[in-house]
């Protein structure tokens, strides 16, 4: 049987952040042979992966970018933080309040949004979907197809193209009512063109 033992860490919090904790004390933790958390390590929280240890955080304010090379297991978001990834991995992000997160790049299994936040994709990958209350998301993409069968979760699945790079993409929807919450935002030159003709009725007016 393999040897497991229990994690004993005391956080103390920093910069007056409910969700800023830092590591000062712990106690080596092994499940199996090869994951282990070392006294002083920095993290909010551990999350358990098929790869091993990923960090999660929490942030209530400011500005986070997340880079190619980073990995998170959870990222959760509140208040008015905002963060944007350019690449990297992560588990899964869940954010609340007036909250927003822009994603050019990178891997996501899970993106979840609640309350006033708002989601805005133009690339990257993203199994699962879901959304909540007032939260918005906006895809921009083009040739949007709403499954409303099927999917992991069974509650529907979109699939698509963005504009960045004509990638296909496809996301699992994990609310019945998530595909109501994402806008479709035309590509920059069709807005160009749909100002340019209000413009010139205006004028014609």
């Amino acid at each position: 049987m393999k040897a497991k033992t229990i994690l004993v860490i005391l956080l103390v919090t920093t910069s007056g952040a409910v969700f800023s904790p830092e590591v000062v004390q712990g106690t080596i933790v092994e499940f199996g042979d090869d994951r282990t958390i070392h006294d002083r390590d920095e993290y909010d929280s551990a999350f358990s992966h098929a790869d091993g240890w990923r960090p999660s955080v929490g942030w209530t304010s400011g500005h986070h970018v997340i880079l190619d090379g980073d990995v998170y297991g959870e990222i959760w978001m509140y208040n008015d933080a905002r963060a944007t990834m350019f690449g990297g991995e992560a588990y899964k992000l869940e954010s609340f309040g007036t909250t927003a997160f822009d994603m050019l790049n990178g891997e996501m299994e899970l993106l979840y949004v609640h309350d006033n936040s708002t989601a805005r994709i133009y690339g990257g990958s993203v199994g699962g979907l879901g959304a909540t209350e007032n939260a918005v998301i906006e895809l921009y993409a083009y040739d949007i197809i709403h499954h409303a069968t099927g999917g992991r979760f069974d509650r529907g699945w979109v699939e698509g193209r963005y504009f960045a790079d004509d990638s296909y993409f496809s996301f699992d929807l994990n609310h019945l009512d998530t595909f109501l919450h994402i806008n479709a935002i035309p590509e920059p030159t069709t807005l160009l063109l749909f100002g340019l003709g209000s413009w010139i009725v205006k004028r014609r007016n």
